[in-house]
């Protein structure tokens, strides 16, 4: 099965600011990229979101948006198959499409 139908990415979102989780500030993260598979992920300003934007599987573009974990550090997983792709943050199931 090819990556644009089935897969996972993951990688891990951490701000330059110590404490980019609790600011109101907007705070961008490096893109996250494998074979083909793109994650560009950012905290909206104002609020404790995160969105997330994949390209790649299933050949299209998704936004996914979770809470912000209350953690500097925080680990995030995207899978993707039969149509389904999820979001994951610190191993939790946090948006899917």
């Amino acid at each position: 099965m090819s990556i644009e139908k089935e897969g996972t990415i993951t990688g891990n979102l951490k701000g330059s600011d110590p404490e980019w989780y609790k600011s109101k500030l907007p705070c961008r993260f490096p893109p996250i990229e494998t074979e083909g598979i793109s994650v560009k992920a950012k905290k909206l300003a104002g609020e404790s979101t995160l969105e997330l934007n994949i390209s790649g599987p299933f050949g299209k573009n998704f936004i996914l948006r979770a809470d912000v974990p209350q953690t500097p550090h925080v680990h995030m997983t995207v899978t993707w198959k039969d149509d389904n792709v999820k979001l994951y943050l610190n191993g939790e199931l946090a948006d899917s499409k």
